[in-house]
């Protein structure tokens, strides 16, 4: 799956990035001291494993959705160790109770019908959790490209920044490596080529995660889950960038609003492809009949 790989290698970079600095940008935005490596290991995995679990979940939902029959032998073998240990609780019960001379409770007569409760839930559990998981983490990874957007592409394109931000930068990534022109003036953010490698890749991950996330979570029938937590948890991420935004930010204004609305895409997109699926197989049962 290229949502997959492309979540697995922008995770990848990110980590090196932060642990091994090969372009010097975060020792520079340092001001010139060197990181702890502890400090950069953390860094790294705070922004890495986002990716990583979202990339698992997604791998997860798709096997659900090819290997049925797994899944269903996974989830009756469960439900079989459960019955075979309530058995085994209920014969050392009645046992106890036979020794003491207590009457024998007709409940134990009964059938293991009882346990047909939780038939249902180990199976739900296989394919909400990773939705869970998923639709949580695809939020994160449209905010991982919105404060791109707000730190370095909105500034260097259209000067969108705090003069202090873009001051700072200026002073800060001077000596830094970079591959595109200055725009408009010697103080614009210009965009180094750690990120300038890493916005193009986001992006594509984005774009595929999105169609991926979209069958998967039809596929595995928790469309109306995944998108209520999109839409809530996209919703929620957005005002990070928003709270930032002040008069002279309006950079901040437009990352949430990216943020917001690939989220909204996101959850509207799998909504209308559950509402299409669902018309589909009622029209085939229709016919069928």
């Amino acid at each position: 799956m290229a949502a997959v790989k492309l979540l697995i290698a922008l995770g990848a970079f990110e980590v090196a990035a932060w642990m091994w600095d090969v372009f010097g940008v975060h020792k520079a935005l340092n001001d010139g001291a060197e990181m702890p490596m502890n400090h950069r290991i953390v860094a790294g995995l705070v922004n890495g494993f986002p990716l990583f679990m979202l990339a698992a979940s997604l791998s997860w939902l798709r096997y659900i959705h090819e290997h049925p029959e797994e899944t269903e032998e996974e989830v009756q073998q469960e439900r079989e160790e459960k019955r075979e240990k309530k058995r085994r609780q209920k014969k050392e019960e009645a046992s106890k109770r036979r020794h003491k001379g207590v009457p024998r409770d007709n409940a134990e007569n009964d059938s293991d019908d009882d346990d047909d409760d939780d038939d249902d839930s180990t199976a739900a559990a296989v394919s909400i959790l990773p939705t869970g998981f998923a639709s949580l983490l695809m939020p994160v990874l449209f905010l991982f490209l919105s404060m791109q957007l707000y730190f370095w592409w909105l500034p260097y394109f259209f000067d969108m920044a705090p003069e202090e931000l873009r001051e700072e930068h200026a002073r800060q990534l001077a000596d830094v490596p970079k591959v595109l022109p200055p725009l408009r003036h010697t103080l614009h953010i210009i965009p180094d080529i750690e990120h300038t490698i890493l916005f193009p890749l986001t992006l594509a991950t984005v774009v595929a995660s999105i169609g991926r996330f979209v069958v998967d979570v039809n596929e595995a029938n928790r469309p109306w889950l995944a998108t209520i937590v999109v839409f809530i948890s996209g919703i929620g991420l957005a005002s990070l960038p928003a709270a930032m935004a002040g008069k002279d930010n309006v950079g901040a204004v437009i990352a949430a609003a990216v943020t917001g609305v690939l989220s909204v895409i996101t959850a509207v997109s799998t909504a209308v492809t559950a509402a299409s699926r669902g018309r589909s197989a009622e029209s085939e049962s229709k016919k069928d009949k």
